[in-house]
């Protein structure tokens, strides 16, 4: 962007003018302060996601072993099931 097109933004001064300067850089400082929080929640959603997967893995593992045990009249085969 050329000088003549940077948005300029009032502000005070101490002793009550009021100046108006270019917001240069301005756009990493939010970014620095939004990234971390960004990142938080999305690493927040893949744990909860891989929580909510392993939960699900032992509950079909679980009742697939109480399946096998209760169907199978032999216990070897019922262990053969279960360690599958």
């Amino acid at each position: 962007m050329k000088k003549s097109q940077v948005q300029d933004w009032p502000v005070p001064t101490f002793d009550g003018e009021i100046r108006r300067t270019p917001r240069r850089g301005a756009h990493i400082i939010e970014m620095g302060l939004l990234l971390p929080a960004l990142m938080f929640g999305m690493l927040w959603f893949i744990d909860v996601g891989w929580g909510f997967h392993q939960k699900t893995v032992f509950e079909n593992a679980v009742r697939e072993g109480a399946r096998a045990g209760s169907i199978a009249a032999n216990t070897d085969v019922a262990e053969s099931i279960a360690f599958r």
